[in-house]
């Protein structure tokens, strides 16, 4: 493919080859500063130090990227592009600043799940208030690698950013290929592109290199590897677009647009594959049950890792964080596995093998287990990380995940103030004198304030002496009260609904068939406020034929309406993929919060399989023609060895006339066993213990069918302590209803 005219040519040196492009970038020189040096498959993994990339895999003569460093991070913040100073043939993504290289640790780390290989590579944007911190790691065994970026603002404003990460892939044999994208993970990939069964053409192969996110909200791009590069040089997020069908020189890239807050910090971390067999990496997924609750509340979280890959892939470990605070509960695990994990401080592991199915039409298989967990005491905002460890494939984790709000209560206070004082202030004076005249005077003033305040006077008159007294009394009262009241008053929260998002049924596979009923329970409903919950199934719906062909001839194939416990029969016809059991209830808190759903139940046709589903529903508890047959309370089965059914004919059962009614067990030489259906009749020529037949009922009526044993059954019966298999069959002329098995309860009388 010509490139500016010329091939492209790969270069493989260990001599630095300075390159000068002018267009205002700084000369570069393509190598990485620090590089893990690994067994492999990814042998060499580099990062230079204004963050281009480079990687080997083992077999391969060349590099992974266009002349090695054809990758890397760039960043546009503030309508300025910023970047690593050289990228091979990337001279369109620009005008971009060159990163200002601050540090580069040394390799660490053991190259173990637990304690990876690592680079971290520190680079500032200059001109601006942020930083990038940038970690490389890697697991030995793995064909992928994790970069995480961390975006730090130093500023006092927020900072609105879009962050790319992107290569121009070279696929060995050929510098040309196809594209693929993940819809469900949004990961996008090139892929090698190799002869065609038509002369001249191309198809893709096997070979990828794919970028595939880790944290939410990216974007793709595959593309030519100029169209990439010119996209960055908008800086645009990426589209969401992919040339797949196209064979091209491309290129590939994710890209993320978010918005830092001043003195905070974001991170955007994904996985880099590079598989010459085409090997994906799984992915995880984690939701929780109820995303706010009370403190100490219960919740639950189901993980579900998903398979993209045609084959299937054995996980060794499923491993979850819980958020501090966050305690599991013991006996809650349920899917896939329900024993429970190994608890080291807030990591959960549940030990495998965990056998994930390859993904059919277009589907990824998949694994998932739910459990239940008591929340923290402390009000707040908190999040999840799982993962899953396999060996030769990759396990992409959640990153943070599952987002639970802790809420606190709702507090009102009020408060009353009432002051209160008393003093009082009294004075009295008394004048007199004596003068030649006489007079006579009384005047009196009150006054009266919020304070009381009284003032007298009085003057008294003698005629004989002119003697005049004057008495003076003033009275002061002053009365205040004081007193403070503070009331607490705590409510709490309005009440909220339980949940029935990750309501799950138990057992949710039913295996083998052995054509009697079991008992499935609903689990995973969850209540915010820690409130009872009552289940009540309210219907049960099966995709085959309550009496199809080939499926063991019992009926009705459950029961359970109205209970919180379901009966579903364990059978499925012999020329179906299985039978799914649907089962529709309501859930109740007792203060008016409810919420309904489905569990599903499947009925594997073969061990260890699945269920097709698909089927028209039917009602599995009340179909046509069933023979409704009563155990006897009355006379009990005694050293006579007699047993009475009594069997209640359906009034709908088909056909004219009088019914025939049969009722018998056998004995199956294969088992040494009483039975109601041998393996093989003809083969087995199984002995009739006992039996008994009643023509002439009515549809609507009931008969009671006497079975006798004689002395080899009645010794047979006796080693069965439990129950005994009897099999019924109604019939009307040649119309007539398959046969219904049904065991019943053993009451020995002495």
């Amino acid at each position: 493919m010509a490139r500016g005219g010329h091939l492209r040519t790969r270069i493989r040196t260990t001599i630095a080859l300075a390159l000068t492009i002018s267009l205002g970038i700084g000369a570069r020189t393509a190598w990485a500063d620090q590089t893990i040096l690994s067994a492999g498959p990814l042998t060499s993994i580099g990062i230079s130090a204004d963050l281009n990339c480079a990687v080997n895999h083992s077999g391969d003569e060349l590099g992974e990227f266009y002349e090695d460093t054809a990758c890397g991070t760039l960043l546009a913040v503030g309508g300025n592009l910023f970047g690593p100073g050289f990228i091979p043939a990337g001279e369109s993504a620009s005008p971009r600043t060159t990163f200002t290289p601050v540090g580069q640790s040394p390799v660490s780390g053991s190259g173990t799940a637990g304690d990876p290989y690592r680079i971290v590579t520190t680079v500032d944007l200059d001109g601006t208030s942020l930083r990038i911190v940038q970690t490389d790691s890697y697991v030995i065994g793995e064909e992928s690698y994790r970069t995480d970026v961390e975006l730090q603002n130093s500023g006092e404003s927020a900072a609105d950013v879009t962050l790319y990460r992107a290569g121009d892939c070279f696929l060995q044999d050929s510098d040309e290929g196809f594209g693929s994208v993940d819809a469900t993970t949004g990961a996008v990939a090139c892929v090698e592109a190799v002869p065609g069964s038509v002369d001249g053409s191309f198809v893709p192969g096997d070979r990828i290199e794919q970028w595939l996110p880790i944290s939410p909200g990216s974007h793709y791009l595959e593309a030519d590897f100029d169209d990439v590069w010119t996209h960055v040089g908008t800086q645009l997020p990426f589209d969401d677009t992919c040339s797949c069908p196209e064979h091209i020189d491309n290129g590939a890239g994710l890209s993320w647009s978010f918005i830092v807050s001043a003195g905070g910090s974001a991170t955007r971390s994904h996985l880099t594959t590079f598989s010459p067999l085409g090997r994906l990496p799984l992915s995880t997924t984690k939701t929780a049950d109820a995303e706010a609750v009370l403190p100490g509340a219960l919740d639950g979280y189901t993980i579900t890792i998903s398979n993209p890959n045609v084959t299937f892939v054995a996980l060794d470990v499923i491993t979850d964080v819980l958020p501090i605070g966050f305690a599991y509960v013991a006996g809650s695990t349920q899917g896939d596995t329900t024993a429970d994990p190994s608890v080291v401080g807030q990591t959960l592991t549940w030990s495998g093998p965990f056998v994930v199915p390859g993904a059919t039409n277009g589907n990824a298989g998949s694994v998932s287990l739910h459990f239940s967990v008591t929340v923290s005491s402390d009000p707040g905002e908190y999040f999840n990380n799982a993962t899953a460890q396999s060996e030769g494939f990759t396990v992409a984790p959640t990153g943070d995940t599952a987002r639970v709000v802790v809420e606190a209560p709702t507090t009102t206070t009020s408060s009353t103030t009432t002051t209160s004082s008393t003093s009082t202030t009294s004075s009295t004076s008394t004048v007199t004198s004596t003068s030649m005249s006489t007079s006579t005077e009384t005047p009196t003033s009150t006054t009266s304030t919020t304070s009381s305040s009284t003032s007298s006077s009085t003057v008294s008159t003698s005629t004989s002496s002119s003697t005049t007294t004057t008495t003076s009394s003033t009275t002061l009262t002053t009365s205040t009260t004081s007193s403070t009241t503070f009331t607490t008053t705590t409510t709490a929260a309005a009440n909220r609904p339980p949940v029935c998002t990750g309501a799950r049924a138990e057992p949710a596979i039913v295996s083998p068939p052995t054509h009697g009923l079991v008992d499935v329970a609903i689990a995973g409903i969850v209540d915010a406020d820690g409130d009872l919950v009552t289940v009540k199934v309210t219907s049960i719906k099966q995709d085959e034929p309550v009496e199809g062909r080939g499926d063991g001839s019992t009926c009705p194939d459950a029961a359970g309406v109205d209970s919180d416990v379901a009966s579903i029969r364990a059978e499925r016809a012999d020329s179906g993929d299985g039978r799914v059991y649907q089962l529709a209830f309501e859930a109740k808190d007792g203060k008016g919060g409810t919420c309904t759903g489905t569990a599903a139940v499947c009925v594997p046709h073969d061990a260890g399989g699945a269920c097709g589903g698909g089927g028209a529903l039917v009602d599995a508890t009340t179909p046509k023609n069933c023979a409704s047959v009563v155990v006897s309370t009355v006379s009990p089965l005694g050293e006579d060895a007699v047993f009475p059914v009594t069997v209640d004919v359906p009034a709908d059962t088909p056909g004219r006339g009088a019914v025939k009614v049969k009722a018998q067990a056998l004995f199956d030489p294969a088992t040494g066993a009483l039975t109601a259906r041998a393996p093989d009749l003809r083969a087995a020529k199984p002995i009739k213990v006992s039996g008994a037949v009643a023509r002439g009922v009515q549809p609507g009526h009931q008969v009671t069918l006497t079975l006798k044993l004689n002395p080899r059954g009645k010794r047979l019966l006796r080693q069965q302590t439990t129950s005994m298999p009897v099999r019924v069959t109604i019939r009307v002329k040649r119309k007539g209803t398959e046969s219904t098995m049904f065991d019943f309860p053993l009451r020995w009388r002495r």
